[in-house]
């Protein structure tokens, strides 16, 4: 399908070692998505990207139709924090407005929880930027794993979690 969409990207020999190497590759990759789901995500690209993706920018697309509260900007979670925090719970209800935001989005709630609940809530104009750029920095620091882990497939992330817990035979225990 991407060689028909892109065919002046794909130019030379054909040669099928390689395309089923591609194959299994790419098979691995989506084996946890249907395929429904993927045509559509390569769908929207071909309809907005002159080149062919690569897998990481189809997973893309698909986590965050699935999930699109884990790829929130900074700026749109800034926005979610604040409208929750200074107008919809205020500073008397701080214990229903964190847990709303860690209901909605974690990583907001953590970063609410590092600025402080009650420091946005009284901020005044000359201090707000700073609380929003403090915000932000927390935010992109919390919400960096979740999208990590979203981008992988799942088979990648439980193995990625049993070498990190040292759980899997290293190379050179293979080789003797």
């Amino acid at each position: 399908m991407i060689q028909r969409t892109y065919r002046n990207f794909f130019r030379g020999e054909f040669k099928p070692e390689e395309f089923k190497a591609d194959i299994a590759m790419w098979q691995g990759i989506f084996k946890d998505e249907a395929y429904a789901d993927v045509a559509t995500a390569f769908g929207v690209w071909a309809c907005e990207e002159d080149y062919p993706p690569v897998p990481a920018q189809l997973k893309r697309l698909l986590k965050k139709a699935q999930n699109p509260d884990a790829f929130m900007s900074p700026e749109l979670a800034w926005a979610k924090a604040f409208k929750t925090v200074t107008r919809t719970f205020g500073r008397y209800n701080k214990t229903d407005g964190m847990a709303y935001l860690n209901q909605f989005n974690p990583a907001i709630a953590k970063a609410v929880e590092a600025v402080g609940y009650d420091q946005i809530c009284n901020a005044g104009d000359d201090d707000i930027g700073y609380k929003k750029r403090d915000f932000m920095t927390y935010y992109n620091e919390y919400s960096s794993p979740e999208r990590e882990q979203n981008l992988l497939p799942v088979s990648v992330w439980n193995r990625l979690q049993e070498m990190s817990q040292g759980n899997l035979k290293r190379l050179e225990d293979n080789a003797k």
